[in-house]
């Protein structure tokens, strides 16, 4: 294990303008003039790597992982908890930080991340009030958190007594984060306990002074009280980390903090064509990113271009030299026995010639926090890395069963077959710090793809960390571009600081103010004065750019070009009344709740409503035309309503939601974009679609590949009801989801006119589609490929399809039943729908019963006959098919017959007429019939589906459900079953495997026969069309 240095890195020096500047991840600022933006996750990879930080989650949920004192263990050792069960401060930021990440991406709600923000702190707070668990308010290094039977134990320091800087200043940084999450959320119990916390951690005891030059020890003792040997000058990654904390803590003031940042030097390395800004530059791969440091704009800075995306570079160039399959990436910090650790080329250029022995998965996901920097290339090479790891036929990758945590710690960097080895104290290792990497670097990526707030974001929302901020970068760059002296979180200089503070000198003067109507002063910064101010007015607002409403108003009647227009608070209304937003014109809302937009019509290109994180809202009565997207949704936009409106005739997506749930479509118009889809789900949980005509969509030259009416990605329980989804030229409804996608009384027609089918379902589970016409579509009504589990497809119209009904390409068998084919020809419903007839590769697809006309006129009808043959006297029989009507009564009308049977634990009869203790058969079980005369009864019904047989060690009544005979030793072909009885012909026939064939008079077994059957032990028989194997 490595103790120390901590577990940071990031540095160097850079030159711009002939300025020599020390940069680090703890305080590049923005330093270019525009931001540089190249790749974005489409949305195969969004859903991926959404799926893995789901996964990578669960890590964190576990009660396995995380104490009950609300603490991570260092690693978990499946099966061996004692192993690794001591946690360290670092680990805990990380895992404070992952609860908020998982709330943010609505894996858990807030309520519930702040729960469990309670009991990790309040757990640390009472280290820290507790003298003998703390040093001066910081923390120990290590502190046992399980007994020697892993069960979870209040935590208590060890032995190692030295106190470090670095763990304890990461940990200070992660609870910045947390309370500007708790700003945030309204969390205020959280926000004050963790600054409570955060108050008392000082770290003025690690500063010295030597040769006239200020440093930070790595290190003190809390048993002598002396500080360590090593200081932060020789790591300036943590030691530029370490000066900010220092300031930060109130440890140091500006004139120490300066002093510190100058004893810091370091050189840039080389290798291979790359210049990275990184003394050692293997460990800028494990930088800012997840070490807590936060508020600081790094995204298309010199650090990033410089020297994060070169050090990717060089990995991928240095993985190709060792020849390894994988890139070559090592943070050097992974804590279980130090495995996944080499040597990368040093600042001489010497690349050394040992091949690691292992590599770090978590690592391949850092680079994905600097996404937008990254090419397509790139992210696409990492992308394809990742799913070949999460692949390994060596189940090295866990997405389910008790241990659902994802990728363990280390897996070798050689592929063989795609099987990967594990750390070296064997496999089935889950490490906080590496679970701690995949699962901040993809909220972080997540969250800067969606445009949303990442842990930068949220830690400015700390009112004097925010101003420390800038502080720190006017110092580091005299040249900041977003001075903000009055600290209200505006600056002077506006462009790409955000809006324009008109009076950088007044807190109280600034674009988020209120207008005072009689002050003569621009007090919102939107060049109008009390009563020519919007807010002011008392009658209709005429729009300019940058409109806030600040009460519920109206609009006057006209055609404005307003860009940026939105509210200034929850509750509000407004009503255009029909005033036209011509493009450039749009609406952008963010952070607001409860509005009300109604009466708005839109045209022209561009996006015309966007909300982000806002719920509650609704928007009505809205026409929009011509628009690239007319109504967005994004990043926790919840139980918004799109009700009575007409979108049409634009370029890409008609409405657009992802990464919010529970919103509603109702009544509305969609039609007529080209390029992309009338309603677009991403990521949209519990998306209700009702009552609305979806038409004409995907119609440009080149769409995108899956446009139409509806696409739901990745986007479980989505409801759509009642609508007309028709005439789109690619799919009316694409959904490659997760499962609960509900289909129910549409009419599905005409769709699929560039040759796509109508309805196309991949990967899900517990689909129900029902009620629908889904008919006289171009190629197949319904496209099922991947599906699995219990999907309800009945009651729906499927006829006149270019192709199939159901085309179905799905492993496990698929009742579709009552459902009318436009026939009752059984042929030409068996030629509608492919399946396992087709192709042995994919399931069944039953659709007995048929009904004979559509829902709800339509009775159900079969397809096989068969006929049961009764003799004079005792008959010992079973159905050869499962009958329509299983009813006695039914079945044997007006036959003279008596029935005895062997159900619910006890002998029953049905006597035709007098008293009956039962009346419907159990198809999977034989019966005994007296009759009075030979004679056949005509069954109609359907083949059985394939069937098991239990059998015990006592005799069981069972049915022989097949439509041909059998020789009764092919049938048995194993060794569970001890003997078999039927009665035919008044004559009993045995068959006992272990007796000689020539002793047992039961060759063959006939349609209409049952069986006695007795087996040797419990055990499940299952029919595979020939014989019966166990299971």
């Amino acid at each position: 294990m490595i103790k120390y240095p901590g577990k940071t890195g990031t540095s160097g020096w850079i030159t711009i303008s002939s300025k020599k500047f020390l940069f680090s991840a703890a305080w590049l600022f923005l330093l270019i003039s525009g931001i540089v933006s190249s790749a974005s996750f489409d949305e195969s990879q969004y859903g991926f790597f959404q799926d893995l930080f789901k996964t990578h989650m669960n890590f964190f949920l576990s009660n396995a992982s995380i104490t009950k004192f609300g603490l991570p263990l260092t690693a978990l050792k499946v099966g061996d908890r004692a192993r690794y069960a001591y946690s360290n401060p670092t680990e805990w930021g990380y895992a404070l930080q992952s609860f908020i990440a998982g709330a943010e991406r609505n894996v858990i709600s807030d309520a519930q991340a702040a729960a469990k923000l309670n009991i990790s702190l309040q757990t640390i707070r009472s280290l820290q009030v507790n003298s003998s668990q703390n040093y001066q308010g910081l923390f120990y290094p290590y502190y046992t958190v399980a007994d020697s039977q892993g069960n979870d134990i209040p935590p208590r320091h060890d032995s190692v007594a030295d106190i470090p800087s670095i763990d304890n200043g990461l940990f200070f940084m992660s609870l910045i984060v947390v309370e500007g999450w708790a700003n945030k959320t309204g969390k205020s119990g959280v926000a004050n306990l963790s600054r409570t916390i955060r108050d008392s951690m000082k770290f003025g005891m690690f500063l010295f002074n030597q040769s006239g030059k200020t440093y930070a020890a790595h290190v003190i003792n809390a048993d002598t009280g002396q500080r360590g040997a090593s200081r932060w000058d020789l790591y300036s990654d943590e030691g530029g980390l370490m000066s900010l904390i220092e300031y930060f803590s109130g440890s140091a003031d500006k004139d120490t903090f300066q002093s510190l940042i100058n004893s810091q030097n370091r050189n840039s390395a080389s290798w291979n064509g790359h210049t990275v800004k990184e003394a050692a530059w293997f460990n800028a791969m494990f930088p800012w990113v997840v070490r807590s440091l936060a508020g600081y704009k790094v995204i298309g800075t010199p650090y990033s271009l410089s020297s994060f995306k070169k050090t990717v570079d060089a990995h991928f160039d240095y993985g190709v030299f060792l020849g390894v399959d994988y890139p070559a990436f090592s943070d050097a910090m992974t804590q279980v026995n130090g495995v996944g650790r080499f040597t990368p080329p040093n600042l001489d250029s010497q690349v050394p010639t040992d091949k690691p022995a292992f590599i770090v998965p978590h690592a391949l996901f850092v680079p994905l926090a600097i996404l937008p920097d990254l090419t397509n290339g790139t992210l696409a090479n990492i992308t394809s890395k990742i799913m070949l790891l999460k692949d390994d036929r060596a189940g090295y990758y866990h997405a389910g069963g008790a241990n659902p945590y994802g990728f363990e710690v280390v897996a070798s960097p050689k592929i063989n077959n795609t099987n990967f080895t594990g750390s070296s104290d064997g496999r089935n290792i889950f490490e906080t710090l590496s679970q701690s990497y995949v699962t901040l670097s993809l909220f972080i990526a997540l969250q800067k793809n969606n445009g949303s707030e990442d842990f930068t974001d949220l830690a400015l929302r700390v009112p004097l960390y925010a101003v420390q901020v800038n502080e720190t970068t006017e110092f580091l760059y005299p040249e900041n571009p977003c001075p903000d002296n009055d600290s209200d979180g505006y600056s002077r200089k506006g462009t790409l600081c955000g809006i324009l503070d008109c009076d950088d000198s007044n807190a109280g003067i600034n674009p988020g103010a209120d207008e005072l109507c009689s002050n003569g002063i621009d007090d919102d910064c939107d060049k109008r004065i009390d009563a020519n101010d919007a807010y002011c007015m008392s009658g209709c607002i005429v729009p300019f750019e940058n409109l806030t409403i600040k009460k519920n108003s109206t609009l006057c009647a006209g055609t404005y070009y307003a860009k940026n227009m939105g509210f200034k608070k929850d509750g509000l209304s407004l009503d255009c009344r029909w005033a036209n937003i011509q493009y450039p014109g749009y609406f952008h809302v963010e952070g607001k709740n409860f509005i009300t937009l109604k009466n708005c019509r839109f045209s022209g290109s561009g996006k015309k409503i966007t909300l982000v994180n806002s719920s509650g809202n609704s928007l009505v009565n809205l026409e929009c035309s011509g628009a690239n997207g007319c109504i967005i949704l994004r990043s926790g936009s919840n139980d918004n309503r799109i009700i009575n409106s007409s979108l049409g005739g634009g370029f890409d997506t008609g409405v657009l939601i992802e990464d919010s749930d529970r919103n509603f479509i109702f009544n509305s118009q969609i039609r007529e974009f080209a390029y992309r889809n009338g309603i677009y789900l991403s990521n949209a949980k519990n998306t209700t679609i009702e009552a609305n005509n979806i038409s004409s969509n995907g119609g440009a030259s080149n769409p995108w590949s899956y446009a139409g009416g509806i696409a739901a990605y990745y986007s479980n329980g989505t409801l759509i009801r009642n609508n007309r989804v028709m005439d789109n030229y690619r799919y009316a409804v694409y959904a490659p989801t997760w499962g609960g996608l509900m289909i129910v009384n549409n009419t599905i027609v005409g769709n699929g006119r560039n040759g796509f089918d109508a309805v196309y379902i991949n990967v899900g589970e517990n689909y129900k589609i029902t009620g629908n016409n889904i008919s006289f579509n171009n190629k197949s009504g319904i496209y099922f490929s991947n599906a699995k589990g219990i999907n309800t497809i009945s009651r729906n119209a499927f006829q006149g399809n270019g192709r199939y009904g159901i085309d179905y390409r799905g492993s496990p068998d698929l009742d579709a039943g009552n459902n009318w084919w436009g026939t009752s020809n059984c042929s030409m419903i068996d030629n509608a729908i492919y399946d396992f007839a087709d192709s042995k590769a994919v399931g069944n697809v039953f659709f007995m019963p048929f009904l004979d006309k559509p829902f709800p006129e339509g009775s159900p009808e079969y397809c096989d006959y068969a006929n049961l043959s009764l003799r004079d006297g005792w008959n010992f029989v079973s159905p050869p098919l499962e009958p329509h009507n299983k009813s006695f009564a039914s079945i044997f009308a007006e036959k003279d017959i008596r029935i005895f049977l062997f159900a619910q634990g006890r002998w029953q009869f049905f006597l035709n007429g007098s008293e009956n203790s039962i009346d419907k058969m159990s198809p999977m079980s034989g019966f005994w019939v007296k009759s009075k005369e030979n004679q056949a009864v005509a069954l109609k019904g359907r083949a059985f589906k394939p069937f098991n047989l239990t059998v015990r060690n006592e005799a069981i009544i069972a049915a022989y459900p097949l439509p041909t005979p059998q020789n009764v030793s092919n049938l048995f072909q194993n060794n569970s079953i001890k003997s078999v009885f039927t009665f035919r012909d008044d004559v009993w026939r045995s068959y006992i495997p272990e007796r000689a064939g020539a002793l047992n008079s039961l060759k063959v077994i006939y349609p209409g026969d049952a069986m006695f059957v007795r087996g040797k032990k419990v055990v499940t028989l299952v029919y595979n069309g020939s014989s019966f194997s166990t299971s």
